[in-house]
């Protein structure tokens, strides 16, 4: 009978009851060629210690605790003890949205959030927007104005003369917002 492996990844910042069993994951792992999909166990506020002692990676505002994520197609036991890096999806949209790098995202004092539209000649134009959910270093735009469009190049950053100094990049769609 062949074993099944879970994986076993600290939380970390994250707080252990934001993570909930039935979650959807993804497993990116060295050597494979995609992705694997797999679904949140539960999480373990006592983990197992050993395969990395010495190795304290908690801190304040860390947590010791670990998710436990079951791969949906059956892994090798060859990966017992690799390195996994794992997203666990905590919300998504229904909808595809429009979304942007969190990079392009201004954040005034006063807590008003923006974004700099370049045009084909350069010129930039400040456009104030509501941010939605964000994960995946993109930040969805839920309202813009003037309004926003798939293929407007955004910002990225600005130099002291007001020019960019980082390649725009365009806004897009997306269907998924994950921390």
């Amino acid at each position: 009978m062949r074993e099944h492996l879970q994986v076993r990844a600290p939380l970390g910042d994250l707080s252990a009851d934001v993570v909930k069993p039935g979650q959807h994951a993804m497993l990116n792992i060295a050597g494979f060629d995609h992705p694997v999909e797999g679904a949140v166990r539960g999480v373990d506020t006592e983990p197992v210690t050993g395969a990395a002692e010495g190795t304290d990676q908690s801190g304040p505002g860390s947590s010791d605790a670990e998710v436990i994520i079951d791969p949906v197609e059956q892994l090798p036991v060859a990966l017992v003890g690799q390195s996994v890096a794992v997203t666990v999806v905590l919300s998504h949209t229904a909808n595809p949205v429009l979304a942007v790098p969190l990079t392009a995202v201004i954040t005034a004092p006063d807590g008003t959030t923006a974004v700099d539209i370049a045009d084909s000649s350069g010129h930039i134009q400040r456009v104030h927007v509501d941010v939605g959910e964000t994960g995946d270093g993109y930040a969805e735009i839920r309202h813009a104005d003037p309004p926003l469009r798939e293929g407007l190049r955004v910002v990225l950053t600005l130099d002291d003369s007001g020019s960019a100094s980082a390649p725009a990049t365009d806004a897009s769609p997306s269907d998924q917002a994950q921390p």
